[in-house]
């Protein structure tokens, strides 16, 4: 037998095994199995679904109920391949040092080759999952979940009726194609025996503690509108969730938290959730103070020696006359998707105290007066409050008081927009880095930078006063933008030493007159005084452009379906304004004029959108060089040189990270460590534009470009299909 024969039976063989694996899978049946009562549709059991799927639990052990956190950077390469170990509340300080356990969930596809072209949703779309290639090549791939999307919590997953869970499946598809699904079932059982949903006792004529008589992992659940007098948390592992559209209201005039613990004994406090020193607990929903107009309460949450404590999808309509939220010495924390509005008192409305290694993602804080004529931050980072990462922020209306306050050290912001308050951005400890924000109209200056060896990257400043004053010693600031400042002042005020600007530094001042002013009594200070330029340690591509006091390149006035409160069109009083955070984007708020505006506190105010319009500037399409429009962006082919992996900067935390100038890390993805910054191996967004707005559409969609590298390597780049708004 020659060998073309032995090859061609061999085919005919082969071909024969796949027709019958074919017809083997187009005859089976999923069996759908769904004792929830309020059961998510069917899925498609027609002949051309050919796989049955199965969800099965990443850690097994540990991650078995839906409260249980694992041990992170423990031998793992990620967040879903670490050893099956529990948290036990001894972890070294670390941003990762415990992961959430119970929402990692897999599903192994062995007969796939590639990731190419397949999508993975559950029915309840209430979870964000990636694909990864198993090794060794050729044992398959497999799906893990990362946790719940945005705006997504255990509320989307809980039938509140039978206080039990809801079930739940999952769909495979291939180029848009079904091409498989899983039962449908409970992801998460009955406990020990018993059901883990409770309903929350009635705190109405009591403080209710829970103590260790409550079982670990209890999920207690407020299906409708309720008051407490106050609820102090005092055991581990316990979740209290608020069904979407009812709210948990502090109702009490009695003291019930102590402020140097968050404990009952000697309460010298009000508070509507309190606990110290306890570990794994998850909050959720809709909370705020009774009174309609003067707060009975002083706290919403106070967390005190908390760690890993999770709250998630957040709604304060009406805060305490302290704080909404305040930590003292706690750590690895998770604040994602919360919305704050109404804030009245006299501290900071999301206020964390000497509390390190946590995450803030997702936060919204509008409207800090309620017309009570007090002003405070809207958000603080206070004393040794270190490596903390904090994305996608909205931070708006604060007209006495500053929008962000940064005081601790190795802390990263990015992709944020900060606006309308006294000072909006205010960087004051050490080695911190802000990449990819946007400031618009500070009373006072934009962006205040202290301390010693902070990096601003990827920076713009809109419509301030002094829009950069920079103090302390060892600052790098690269690759910003300012538009429109205060006439009579600097737009940089330079009182420091050892100062470098570098890359493109945008400045809207065609004469370039008198926008720099540098101390000459400072060792390297960066720019020369009164016209900018180098000096010493910068080596920055200096960009001045037509003056204009009309910022033109916003897309400015806006009506918006998602506001409650949204006028048809035009404007609105101040005081008919009930929805400040609610908007169809984030680059959406209330301001008192068209344009960029101003802070709506009195008045007519208006929806402004802060994104870009199509008119050229060279804060749009030009973060290569300032001038030019970037190469285009086009998928399979050649990255723009914008975002090549020698475009690069190296910030200077505790331990130094290199990383692209022009790019952003994609977050909760399942590759990198989610720390904003776009690093070798990582996923990442193009920024063809200045500050925090770089585009929007489907990116995935969009495909990929051939990244090059450099000193950042093995980068898969995506892009948003539209830069501005057309």
């Amino acid at each position: 037998m020659t060998i073309f024969e032995i090859r061609n039976r061999t085919l005919i063989l082969f071909a024969a095994s796949i027709f019958i694996q074919g017809c083997f899978l187009n005859s089976r049946i999923t069996s759908l199995v769904s004792s929830s009562n309020e059961a998510p549709k069917s899925p498609d059991t027609s002949p051309g679904t050919l796989y049955d799927l199965v969800v099965e639990k990443v850690y097994p052990l540990n991650g078995a109920d839906f409260l249980k956190f694992i041990k992170g950077n423990n031998g793992g390469t990620d967040l879903v391949s670490q050893p099956d170990v529990a948290c036990d509340g001894t972890e070294s300080a670390a941003i990762d040092a415990c992961l959430h356990g119970g929402d990692k969930l897999k599903v192994s596809l062995r007969m796939m080759s590639s990731c190419d072209n397949l999508t993975l949703t559950d029915s309840l779309n209430a979870f964000s999952w990636f694909c990864k290639t198993n090794q060794p090549p050729g044992s398959g791939v497999t799906f893990y979940s990362v946790g719940f999307q945005d705006n997504k919590g255990l509320s989307d997953i809980i039938d509140f009726t039978a206080r039990d869970w809801k079930a739940n499946f999952v769909e495979l598809k291939q180029s848009g194609v079904s091409i498989g699904v899983s039962s449908s079932q409970k992801w998460w059982s009955i406990q020990s025996g018993r059901n883990p949903i409770e309903e929350l006792p009635s705190s109405s004529a009591s403080v209710l503690s829970l103590t260790s008589s409550t079982a670990a992992g209890t999920i207690f659940v407020v299906s409708n509108d309720t008051d407490t007098i106050g609820i102090n948390i005092d055991t581990d592992q316990i979740g209290i969730v608020v069904k979407d559209g009812a709210t948990l209201y502090y109702n009490g005039t009695v003291n019930n938290c102590e402020g140097s613990s968050a404990e009952t004994a000697g309460a010298n406090y009000k508070c509507l959730i309190a606990s110290g020193n306890q570990k794994y607990t998850w909050l959720e929903g809709s909370f705020s103070d009774k009174s309609s107009s003067t707060p009975f309460g002083d706290m919403i949450f106070f967390l005190h020696t908390a760690k890993n404590f999770v709250l998630k999808k957040i709604d304060i309509k009406k805060t305490g006359t302290s704080e909404a939220i305040y930590t003292e010495l706690s750590q690895n924390l998770f604040l994602v998707d919360i919305k704050i509005q109404q804030a009245w008192g006299t501290y900071t409305v999301l206020s964390v105290s000497n509390s390190s290694y946590s995450r803030f993602k997702n936060i919204r804080i509008a409207n800090s007066t309620d017309g009570g004529g007090s002003f405070w931050n809207l958000m603080t980072l206070y004393g040794s409050s270190d490596g903390n990462i904090l994305s996608h922020l909205n931070l708006g209306l604060s007209a006495t008081g500053h929008a962000l306050v940064v005081e601790g050290a190795d802390n990263i912001v990015s992709d944020s927009l900060v606006s309308y308050s006294r000072n909006n951005l205010n960087i004051l400890g050490d080695r911190n880095t802000v990449h990819h924000v946007t400031t618009v109209q500070a009373n006072t200056t934009d962006l205040l930078v202290a301390g010693n060896s902070n990096l601003i990257n990827q920076t713009l400043l809109v419509e301030g006063y002094t829009m950069l004053e920079v103090n302390g010693d060892g600052h790098i600031l690269s690759q910003m933008g300012f538009s429109a400042g205060d006439p009579w002042t600097p737009a940089i005020s330079v009182d420091a030493s050892n100062v470098a600007f570098t890359e493109n530094i945008a400045i809207h001042d065609d004469a370039n007159t008198g926008r720099c002013s540098a101390n000459a009594m400072r060792t390297n200070p960066g720019t020369v005084t009164t016209n900018c330029g180098n000096v010493g340690l910068s080596d920055a591509n200096w960009i001045f452009f037509p003056s204009s006091y009309q910022v033109d390149f916003l897309v400015g006035i806006a009506t918006d379906a998602a506001n409650q409160t949204s006028p048809s069109i035009g404007s609105i009083p101040f005081a008919s304004i009930t929805d400040w955070v609610n908007f169809e984007n984030f680059f959406r708020m209330w301001v008192t004029q068209p344009g960029a505006g101003s802070h709506c506190l009195t008045g007519n105010c208006f929806i402004s959108d802060h994104r870009f319009n199509s008119i050229a500037s060279p804060f749009l399409n030009k973060s290569n060089n300032g001038v030019n429009a970037n190469s285009a962006f086009v998928s399979d082919s050649i990255c723009p040189e914008a975002v090549h992996g020698d475009k690069t900067v190296t910030n200077k935390q505790t331990t130094p990270i290199t990383f692209l100038i022009n790019a952003l890390e994609i977050s909760t993805d399942g590759v990198g460590n989610d720390n904003g910054l776009c690093e070798s191996g990582d996923r990442c967004i193009y920024s063809p534009n200045l500050g925090a707005y770089q585009g929007h559409g489907d990116y995935l969609a969009n495909g990929t470009c051939s990244f090059q590298d450099g000193a950042v390597r093995n980068v898969i780049m995506y892009a948003y299909p539209e830069i501005q708004v057309n």
